[in-house]
């Protein structure tokens, strides 16, 4: 008998993982650090720190919302980066699509290519967080018609909207059914963006579903179509018995997985829905930089001359 491409446990830590970016206290963290972490840490750096920021985000996540479910980081050597319900898992952070390292041993890399076409097999499913889209077009589709439209970007310049466009609030499902719920003739401060996503949050509308875009100028409230982008950002889990014989090439690090393979794991997992959408507007209103590393560990020290830190039971 041919072998689930799915199993049980795989299937639910990509819900669990969307169970979380439901929610915006989770969501809109997680989404503004992709930005200041990577545009103030160097690139292994600032991939190690959101690697915490995710295990973090997600140990408090399930201990509030699915605390029967154990969650463990694993030690350095072992197979994955941690544990969810008694399945390794290892963890990749990236802008998008991209040249990926599987085996950081740079010299057998090398000699294995030496020898002939390489390919990688995971021991471990992998939940890959991407931070931006493949492709800044987007696609709105309505009765048979396409128009475009683009993605904003933090570094592109408030102050200008591209033309026949305007900055749109849509709801927009894993399915690529979208709605729009508001549009600004110039992109919108975050209190008169908030006013709108605050509300259609408090009314039950999932954190993932909720993006600002340039889209058609025409379009307003109300108005539905099909929105496609290449691979959106999002949290994806990538199961095992997909990472099977898998071509790799080399750099002067590591086996690399090339950026096309890892676009096409990413199709595949959103086809499998194995993933959640991350909104990049969050982006838009964030920081230039994260919070202080100091000021934290600091503020961690001096919670231990609080009379608050012995003032609860312990037994």
């Amino acid at each position: 008998m041919e072998r689930e491409l799915v199993s049980d446990k795989e299937r639910q830590i990509a819900e669990l993982h969307r169970g979380m970016l439901s929610n915006p206290d989770w969501m809109i963290p997680i989404s503004r650090a992709q930005r200041t972490y990577r545009s103030v840490y160097y690139g292994m750096t600032a991939t190690a720190l959101l690697e915490d920021v995710h295990f973090d985000s997600l140990a408090n996540w399930l201990s509030r919302h699915q605390p029967n479910i154990k969650l463990e980081r694993l030690p350095r050597g072992a197979l994955g980066d941690y544990k969810i319900s008694d399945l390794e898992v290892s963890h990749k952070s990236m802008s998008g699509p991209t040249n990926t390292g599987v085996n950081w041993n740079a010299l057998q890399a090398k000699e294995d290519e030496a020898h002939g076409p390489v390919t990688w097999t995971s021991q471990t499913p992998i939940i890959v967080v991407s931070s931006e889209h493949d492709q800044k077009t987007l696609i709105w589709t309505a009765e048979g018609v396409e128009r475009r439209g683009t993605v904003i970007y933090s570094s592109s310049d408030p102050s200008k909207t591209p033309s026949k466009l305007k900055p749109t609030l849509v709801s927009w499902k894993t399915t690529n059914e979208a709605e729009v719920l508001a549009n600004w003739d110039t992109r919108p401060t975050f209190k008169e963006f908030w006013k709108f996503a605050g509300d259609f949050y408090s009314q039950g509308y999932p954190a993932y579903e909720i993006e600002l875009l340039f889209l058609p100028a025409d379009l307003e409230p109300g108005d539905k179509g099909i929105l496609t982008s290449q691979v959106r950002p999002g949290q994806y889990l990538l199961p095992l018995n997909l990472l099977v014989d898998l071509p790799v090439g080399s750099n002067n690090r590591a086996k690399l997985l090339k950026k096309e393979t890892i676009r096409e794991l990413l199709l595949k997992s959103k086809d499998l829905d194995l993933w959640t959408p991350l909104p990049v507007w969050p982006t838009l209103y964030s920081g230039e930089r994260p919070p202080d590393l100091y000021l934290s560990l600091r503020a961690d020290f001096d919670r231990l001359f609080s009379p608050a830190e012995t003032s609860y039971p312990t037994a």
